[in-house]
Order: structure tokens, then C-alpha cells, then sequence
């Protein structure tokens, strides 16, 4: 009797482990020649020294990309290229749906994309958001999107264009002649 309440408990605690059970799983971020290329908007050219790039991942289906977190250090673009390795990230429960997107900017403007992208002129860049199907017995592979990092544009070229459309807008509306 004792050996089957034993039992009995052991296997309840295992299926409840299971489906409130919190784990984690490793992204195998594919990288080199067949990883992410990044280029530059302007050039068409992939990035190369001086950029850098990371992983960032939400709750599967999460769009807002306020609500993403980095995964691990930024890792060095070669020839435009990621070579990332694995990054693995706790909290999630098994098996777990997640979404996962990459991000590129110059390093001498910021330790984070969040900080370069604040920088008027910085070239920054985001990929697509891919969802991901975690597997949390091994790596799973995750091929990040090609994307371009462009420019930031500088408060006075917005400015400009604000100004421009409102004055057209102006001379557009006062040019016409009310019908009588």
C-alpha cells in the first residue's frame, strides 16, 4: 500500500512538474556562411568591422519589440556575417513557443542597440521576428533573418520634411479660390 501511494505521489508530482514545470533551452543560432548576412542600406555591402549584433527573444507571438530580452554578450559581424554559437535562456516552460529576432549596430555608438539607436546617424538594423518551437533536451537550430542596418536620420531632416508637407499643405489650401 505504502509502495503505491509512493508511486501514485511520485507520478502526480512528475505530470504537474511538467505542465507548470519552468526550464530553459538553447538556441543554436546558425552562423558563418550560412548565418544572417547583414548589409548596409546604403551600400548593399555587408557590414564588417566596427558593427555588432545580437539575439533577442519574447514569449511566442510578441510583436512589440519593447518586450523582447537579449540573449547572452553582442557578438562581432564578420564580412557581414554572425557567427553566435548557442545562447540559452531559462525560465520558459518545456517545449515552449518563443519569437526571436536579431539586431545590428556600429559598437563605437553604444554597448546595446537600444543605446546606439538613439544616436542621429548611427546605423542600426532589426531582422524579421521569427517564432521559435523550443526543445528542452537539445539545441534547437535558429537561422536568424538577413536584414540592413541604414541610418538614423538626423532631427533636422524631420524637421525639414515637417516643414516642407506643412507648407505645401498651406500654399495648397490658399491657392484654391472659393466658388461663388
Amino acid at each position: 500500500m505504502k509502495t503505491k501511494s509512493l508511486l501514485l505521489s511520485f507520478l502526480l508530482l512528475s505530470v504537474c512538474d511538467d505542465i507548470h514545470g519552468q526550464g530553459s533551452a538553447v538556441l543554436q543560432i546558425i552562423g558563418g556562411t550560412t548565418g544572417p548576412l547583414v548589409t548596409d542600406c546604403e551600400t548593399g555591402q555587408p557590414v564588417g568591422p566596427g558593427f555588432v549584433a545580437a539575439i533577442y527573444w519574447g514569449p511566442g507571438g510578441t510583436l512589440d519589440r519593447r518586450n523582447f530580452t537579449q540573449i547572452g554578450a553582442a557578438a562581432s559581424l564578420i564580412n557581414g556575417r554572425l557567427f553566435s554559437g548557442n545562447r540559452t535562456i531559462t525560465g520558459i516552460a518545456n517545449g515552449a513557443t518563443i519569437s526571436v529576432y536579431g539586431a545590428a549596430w556600429e559598437s563605437a555608438l553604444g554597448p546595446t542597440y537600444e543605446a546606439a539607436s538613439l544616436v542621429p546617424g548611427a546605423k542600426v538594423g532589426q531582422s524579421a521576428i521569427i517564432d521559435v518551437v523550443t526543445n528542452p533536451t537539445t539545441p534547437v537550430p535558429v537561422r536568424i533573418p538577413d536584414f540592413q542596418v541604414c541610418p538614423i536620420p538626423e532631427p533636422s531632416t524631420l524637421a525639414l520634411g515637417t516643414l516642407a508637407l506643412a507648407s505645401f499643405w498651406f500654399f495648397r489650401r490658399k491657392s484654391r479660390k472659393p466658388v461663388k
